[in-house]
């Protein structure tokens, strides 16, 4: 059993288990933060919610196929009330960054409350694509009192989805560290950034977008972080991973942060906009569902037609033609961040959508 100290007096600050993956111990995190590889002493700086909660972190490997199927039955068996071999004492909210880690949460944690982020799943919903997954994933966050989302355009996706309404349903921005990533003076160089390998990326798109800008603009310098280094033509260069101080720096060289994707409703590539928009950079992105929260047209940045390399390429010379517009839309991009798209925001966000879903009662069915 993973120890947890006793039950608090009813005055005490409410404990929350924070559902981590193998590699995300707070102890390993703090070190790769203390080395500057990382932005905070835990991922997504959840560390922020201890002002709100008692932090208990739950550090587990995936669930194999077997604890899977027993937490999908105890789903439809009356979860709640099946015993379900939990390795935690009772806390009063548990809380996981994903739909993923919600699976852990449920299966490893015993909390009066279960609140958790959701991702990529609302693609596959939206999209009506892997329908076993769809199934299994359905039936157990039924079991979640709270779900949050970086993207508004999951939320009704998410709704009609579940259909059950007692699940409170939340729309929180994401964040990222202004502090970790400050604010660059602009580069007299022209410089084109890109990084992201996740499967919603569109890096065909991108190698023909900036081929063009190359065409038109020879002095530019580009670089690529992908898995996919075939989709880039002669003249661009790709790297397979950058580290935190490389990223940072990279981002104080560029004119221009781009992220091609493809169609999606988690505003895939999210966090990388954020990191260049937190470093005084204008953005030249993808427009999907969402994503206008972030990126301001015309004022942080540029949102193109989804697989139109012609427009994206026409966004990012228009910014290299003009450094002062750049220069303008990466300050209007910063105040974004220090206004809104921080940690410190989305962590009080968060901790007041938990708060918000009440312990008296019965669990929620």
């Amino acid at each position: 059993m993973i120890p947890i100290p006793p039950p608090p007096a009813p005055t005490a600050i409410p404990r929350l288990a924070v559902a981590l993956s193998a590699g995300q111990e707070p102890a390993a995190w703090r070190a790769r933060n203390a080395a500057g590889q990382v932005a905070s002493p835990w991922p997504y700086a959840l560390n922020l919610l201890e002002r709100q909660f008692t932090l208990l972190p739950i550090v587990s490997d995936k669930l194999g196929p077997g604890r899977l199927a027993r937490l999908w039955l105890r789903s439809l068996t009356g979860f709640r009330n099946t015993p379900g071999n939990r390795e935690t004492a009772e806390v009063e909210y548990s809380l996981s960054w994903d739909e993923h880690m919600a699976l852990r949460s449920l299966a490893l944690v015993n909390a009066r409350r279960y609140v958790s982020g959701l991702i990529w799943l609302s693609d596959d919903v939206a999209t009506g694509t892997e329908r076993l997954r769809r199934l299994l994933f359905r039936s157990v966050l039924r079991e979640l009192d709270g779900i949050f989302f970086s993207s508004r355009a999951q939320l009704e996706i998410t709704r009609s989805w579940l259909r059950k309404s007692s699940i409170a349903l939340e729309w929180i921005p994401m964040g990222v560290d202004p502090d970790f990533f400050p604010r660059y003076a602009y580069p007299a160089s022209p410089f084109v950034f890109s990084m992201g390998s996740d499967k919603h990326r569109d890096p065909e798109t991108l190698g023909r977008a900036l081929a063009l800008v190359l065409d038109r603009n020879p002095e530019a310098e580009i670089l690529v972080q992908t898995n996919r280094p075939e989709a880039f033509p002669r003249g661009i260069e790709t790297v397979e991973r950058l580290g935190g101080e490389d990223i940072r720096r990279n981002f104080e060289r560029a004119s221009v942060v781009v992220i091609a994707t493809l169609p999606n409703v988690h505003v895939s590539g999210i966090t990388v906009a954020l990191e260049g928009m937190s470093s005084g950079r204008p953005i030249v992105m993808t427009a999907n569902p969402g994503l206008d929260d972030y990126v301001r047209e015309g004022e942080s940045g540029f949102l193109t037609r989804p697989g139109d390399p012609e427009e994206f390429a026409a966004r990012i010379a228009q910014i290299l033609a003009d450094p002062a517009m750049g220069e303008r839309m990466g300050l209007s991009a910063r105040h974004s961040v220090d206004s809104t798209f921080n940690v410190t925001v989305m962590n009080d966000a968060i901790a007041r959508f938990i708060a918000g879903i009440p312990l008296d009662g019965p669990p929620r069915r």
